[in-house]
This record gives C-alpha cells, structure tokens and sequence, in this order.
C-alpha cells in the first residue's frame, strides 16, 4: 500500500494525522487563523462532520492493524486539543498522552452516528477514561497509518503533505511521509 518516494523526515510539537481533521486544517485559511485562533479549526470541522470518514490501516509498534473506515487517525504527546471556547481550557484528546514518556497516543475516531460524535465530545470535554464507541486509542513508539487512497497529512495545524499513502510518526518527533507518483499529484 505504500508506493512513491519518501520525504524527508518533518518534526512535529505536539500531533499528526490524516483524515478529516487533516482535510479541515487544509480548508482553513491564513487570515480565519489569524481572527479566530485555534477556533478556526473547529469552524473548518464542521464542514467535515457529517462526511464519512476514509478506510485506513494502523497500528502502534508492531502491533496487530486496525482496519476500518475511520474519520481521523492521529497520533499526539500532549493530552489536550488547544482551547476553542471562551475559557480556552481545551479538550481532552489523549488523557495518558505525555511528552516525555517516550510513546505516542493514537486516537481513532470511527463514529457511525451522531450519538458517537456526543460521547466523543463528552469524553473529551469531561475527560472520561470509560470506553467511547467511534473511538479507539493505543500507545507506542512507532505509528504507522495507510489509508486506501492519498490523503492529505497535517502537522501541528498546517499541512505538510497534500497526498501521502503513508504516515510513519517515531518518538523524536520524525514523520516519513510517502506519496504517490506523480499522476496522483
């Protein structure tokens, strides 16, 4: 599933993913960033929420794959997503993640029905640690995603490649994106 060149490792902070999160920080403009913070983000999702999400593969390490057909897959060292409302306190995205273990936090979303996406939100707004349908997480040194088509991959909030056909993430900060050939750029 991983055809095309590698390129060059890219350092993150704090998460990488593909999938619709990636879709809406490539719809998200400069200037909406500059007004409206970490907000934007969220304006740009809503757009994405109601679409269905992508069929990919992951997996932690050399762990079993993970196959579905998932809305996001990223993998994070920082428990919370930045703060989006008034009080700027963030949602909980990864409550084990930390940026010093050595591991990254995968967190899959898979939701099916509105119901997911409000124990999804619930989980993150309350910091819950009871499993949540339409979401999966896991923990490890390496994450690999492949989806089954090119899809954009975002880096701390800005897109770092329009169509990849791999994600490697290794703790220090290094991501190996593969992309297909030329035809599909």
């Amino acid at each position: 599933m991983s055809t095309g060149q590698p390129v060059a490792p890219q350092p993150f902070c704090t998460m990488v993913g593909m999938g619709r999160d990636a879709l809406s920080v490539q719809s998200t403009h400069r200037r909406t960033k500059r007004v409206l913070g970490p907000l934007a983000y969220g304006v740009a999702g809503l757009g994405q929420l109601p679409r269905r999400g992508f069929e990919m593969s992951w997996r932690t390490d050399d762990t079993p794959w993970r196959r579905g057909r998932y809305w996001s897959v990223l993998a994070t060292n920082t428990p919370l997503l930045p703060g989006m409302g008034p009080l700027r306190a963030g949602a909980v995205l990864a409550d084990r993640a930390r940026m010093d273990d050595g591991l990254l936090d995968m967190v899959a979303t898979r939701p099916e029905n509105p119901g997911h996406w409000m124990a999804i939100a619930a989980a993150g707004l309350l910091n819950t640690r009871t499993a949540t349908r339409g979401l999966q997480r896991a923990q490890g040194a390496r994450v690999t995603i492949e989806p089954d088509q090119p899809l954009p991959v975002q880096a701390d909030g800005d897109i770092i490649c329009a169509r990849a056909r791999q994600l490697l993430a290794e703790v220090g900060g290094h991501v190996a994106i593969h992309i297909g050939d030329g035809r599909l750029d």
